[in-house]
């Protein structure tokens, strides 16, 4: 079918569809083809431009957020050695450790047992950038985080300078009692020093627990001097001779402002960027016997060190950029483990108990208790009731208790009330409770229908109390105040405000009758 316009004015059929590239006709070119842009064509391509400039921008500066994190992380996670010495106390000075020791397994069970807090053992003070903060400064800074964690190995996060309150260059050794700062590791070119506020203030407290905020300070200020006090009662009354801080010993970190304790919040975990921690805070917590709680035990440690790896591994590549801290953690834990049984088979003493063993004991302790208390019974029934009394040819239980006499607190009475006599006096009771509340009710309603406050019926002992027991709202100028004449002297007298016609016969209309001009009320008890 071909495209011919015979006439200018007439209209072809043909001309029409052969503008369609449906139509058939080979004639017309296509109007649509896949290079044609639609739409906002130009402002997409733009905006693809200008994002695959900023992109490749940011990749040649290291300003990607994948780029930042890892840059956090080798900066962290950067290893570091720690200042050994030989005489086993603490200096100013040092590259230390400071490590939560943690509860005993035996302890965690008693205190605790649906909780794992044998896991929290081990666990050095660290800081970490939040997760919100890594984009704008990948490094440590005042607004970092200070948790525990189970990491180890040391390295720029956990690890911390002991520095003199005055002069940085005094190396000599740090007693109970003197003041000290701790210092994070340099990773700006300004300090950095462990800060705690001693009041709570909006920005100063922890996010989950609601305590005082331990975070990084840029200036030297009091709040950022700190103290280490013994556990031992002997040993702080030996403070003032002057006592040196031992490492690898449980003891106390105050904080020398506020006096209060170094603590971990073993109930309020902290999400970071190297998984879940808890949080840290300035709190003194005590046990059930008012006792040091282990949430403020630490320690300071110089010789933890870089667990060793074999030869063909270093050789093949940097320990810093391959190590698995999962693996280092547990072989830094085991080898943790391995010197402190050495050093308590040294000194004499008993291994500690697995969980399994210490649950085992705690289970015969109850069985002993409970015959215990079982003998005790027995023997209180026995000298509180002669009448009952049993001999007992077993040794196991005694006529008299080993120390002192049983003390009966209450005799026991010679008869029992059966069931049948317990359910007599419950009916009895619940039925003068009901009688009661029936009255209550009687005296609303009376007081509803006449309007008179203070009203009631004539008096009958059978059906209610004496008046005289009972509150009422009474009138000055009725005449039953203050002379008690109720109702016209015991007759049923029916007293509608305004009328005197339901008035009965036997009723005196100028005491009763008569109504008020403006009452007074008045609450009495009669």
């Amino acid at each position: 079918m071909g495209c011919v316009n015979k006439d200018s004015t007439s209209i072809d059929l043909s001309t029409i569809l052969c503008s369609f590239p449906h139509c058939g006709c080979n004639n017309q070119p296509s109007s649509y083809s896949a290079e044609t842009y639609v739409g906002n064509w130009y402002e997409d391509t733009v905006r693809n431009t200008i994002k695959r400039e900023d992109f490749l921008r940011k990749r040649e500066c290291e300003d990607l957020s994948i780029q930042r994190s890892q840059i956090m992380v080798d900066t962290l996670l950067k290893p570091v050695s720690l200042t050994a010495k030989s005489n086993g106390f603490l200096h100013y000075g040092d590259s230390i450790q400071i490590v939560a020791p943690g509860p005993d397994c035996c302890t965690a069970v008693k205190e605790s047992p649906f909780k794992t807090l044998c896991k929290l053992s081990h666990m050095s003070l660290s800081s970490s950038v939040g997760p919100n903060e890594i984009d704008l400064k990948p490094w440590l800074d005042t607004d970092s985080i200070i948790t525990v964690s189970p990491g180890l190995f040391p390295c720029i996060r956990n690890s911390y300078v002991i520095e003199h309150p005055e002069c940085p260059t005094i190396t000599s050794v740090i007693n109970y009692g003197d003041c000290f700062r701790i210092r994070a590791m340099p990773t700006q070119q300004f300090p950095l020093y462990l800060h705690a506020a001693p009041a709570i203030k909006f920005h100063e407290a922890t996010l989950h627990s609601a305590k005082p905020l331990v975070r990084f300070s840029d200036t030297k200020n009091p709040n950022t001097l700190w103290n280490a006090y013994p556990l031992d009662a002997k040993q702080k009354l030996r403070m003032p001779l002057g006592i040196p801080v031992p490492l690898k010993m449980r003891l106390v970190i105050k904080h020398a402002l506020s006096g209060k304790n170094l603590s971990i919040e073993s109930n309020f975990p902290a999400l970071t960027y190297f998984g879940c921690e808890y949080e840290v805070s300035v709190e003194t917590k005590h046990d059930t016997v008012r006792r040091i709680s282990w949430e403020n035990h630490w320690a300071f440690d110089t010789e933890r060190g870089w667990p060793k790896e074999p030869r063909d591994f270093v050789a093949k590549a940097k320990f810093a950029a391959s190590v698995n801290a999962d693996a280092v953690n547990k072989d830094a834990g085991e080898e943790a483990r391995r010197e402190e049984e050495e050093k308590l088979a040294a000194q004499g003493y008993q291994e500690e108990m697995t969980p399994e063993e210490c649950e085992q004991q705690q289970k015969e302790e109850m069985i002993k208790k409970a015959e215990w208390d079982a003998m005790i019974r027995k023997v209180i029934e026995e000298q509180c009731n002669p009448r009952q009394k049993k001999d007992y040819p077993d040794s196991k239980y005694p006529t008299i208790l080993p120390r002192e006499p049983p003390v009966c607190l209450q005799d026991i009475p010679e008869k029992q009330l059966t069931y049948a006599e317990r359910l007599a006096e419950y009916e009895q009771a619940e039925a003068e409770q009901l009688q009661q509340q029936l009255l209550v009710d009687y005296r609303n309603k009376m007081y509803k229908d006449t309007g008179i406050p203070g009203y009631v019926m004539a008096h009958d002992p059978k059906t209610s109390p004496q008046p005289n027991s009972h509150m009422y709202t009474l009138s000055e100028n009725q005449a039953f105040y203050p002379n008690q004449k109720w109702n016209c002297g015991d007759t049923k007298c029916c007293y509608p405000r305004g009328t005197l016609s339901k008035c009965m016969s036997t009723c005196e209309q100028n005491e009763c009758c008569a109504e008020p001009a403006e009452p007074k009320q008045h609450f009495r008890t009669y």
